[in-house]
């Protein structure tokens, strides 16, 4: 008896083992699904936020991908502004009397306030800290695309009717260079001999456009076809107090138009600079002073047809009347003279 006791007992502990090691096997597959949900809801979030065309929209995703994320009730989330959105659960069952509220700061202003039916558990305050973080990324981005957005209308308008050469590189470069902090600017413009020249530079010395010729990195940057950062050499060949310098080119279908250059006296200033919106910046540029080349030869043909026309009225004109003039006084000259030697 003993002995089948003890192995009755060691088949049930076996058991028992084996029931304890499949539920804690289950236990451990429906934490991780949860956790794979969670993390595919952050990146559902991510995505939606990254495609979210401007605040508006970025506050109304944030707030239906936290409700998804943490499987609140209901979410509420404001940022600076003034602006706040809200989304509901709308498979989640009847609320309860009572709601656990759950509020997380947004880093850089604003707040994420959940609801749930029953009290949230750490890790859902965890994940609702990290869609904080996300969201406020995602406000972020939307806020820099609106201030890119502006700043592109802003030069558009400032560039689109103006003629003067001078005053239309200083507005772009001037516009350029204050997006990056840059101490120095400079333009460079292709001649009708093809060459490459200063044709307007703003550094510490003051303004300047003396037609010189471009340096060796203006042209590297040329024949490069895309923006480049200079070494400290070159830069000081631009700028001579500049350390560090970045250079645009402006191309268009038809070709190079010109180089845009950026320096600073600080080393290594452009490091990590926004390039895709200085780029639409010389693109502009480039339209710009095409643009303005196009009315001044114009103009040019206008004067010069205006000289013909009044040259040809002259001719027409004035000139001929002058002539017949001219040949009347010498009939009364001659005249005068047969009558003086008549007498």
């Amino acid at each position: 008896p003993s002995v089948t006791f003890f192995t009755v007992e060691w088949i049930a502990e076996g058991t028992r083992a084996r029931e304890r090691a499949e539920q804690e096997l289950r236990l451990t597959y429906a934490r991780l699904s949860a956790s794979h949900g969670r993390l595919q809801a952050v990146q559902e979030l991510m995505r939606d936020l990254t495609d979210a065309p401007d605040m508006g929209a970025v506050v109304e995703v944030a707030a239906r991908g936290a409700v998804r994320a943490t499987g609140a009730t209901h979410a509420t989330l404001t940022v600076p502004g003034g602006l706040s959105g809200s989304a509901s659960n709308e498979t989640a069952p009847g609320s309860s009397a009572e709601l656990y509220p759950l509020r997380v700061a947004i880093p850089g202003g604003g707040a994420l306030a959940l609801h749930f039916d029953t009290p949230p558990p750490p890790e859902t305050e965890a994940l609702a800290q990290a869609l904080a973080a996300e969201v406020a990324t995602g406000v972020e981005a939307a806020r820099q695309r609106t201030l890119d957005l502006m700043t592109l209308y802003s030069v558009d308008q400032s560039i689109r009717a103006e003629r003067n050469m001078r005053r239309l590189l200083a507005r772009v470069t001037r516009n350029m260079a204050e997006r990056v902090r840059a101490g120095a600017r400079a333009a460079y413009l292709r001649d009708q001999d093809g060459l490459l020249r200063l044709e307007y530079a703003q550094h510490a010395g003051g303004e300047s456009s003396s037609g010189a010729l471009a340096p060796a990195f203006v042209e590297r940057v040329a024949e490069a076809g895309m923006p480049l950062v200079a070494s400290q050499q070159e830069a000081a060949e631009v700028f001579p107090e500049a350390r560090s310098a970045l250079g645009f080119p402006m191309r268009d279908d038809e070709g190079l138009v010109g180089v845009l250059v950026l320096g600073d006296a600080r080393p290594e200033a452009f490091d990590g600079v926004r390039l895709p919106l200085l780029a639409l910046l010389a693109g502009q540029a480039t339209l710009a002073v095409r643009n303005a080349r196009a009315y001044l030869y114009s103009e040019e043909l206008a004067i010069s047809d205006e000289r013909a026309r009044i040259a040809r009225e002259i001719h027409d004109g004035v000139a001929q009347s002058l002539a017949f003039c001219a040949l009347k006084l010498d009939l009364v000259a001659y005249a005068d003279i047969r009558e003086s030697d008549a007498v």
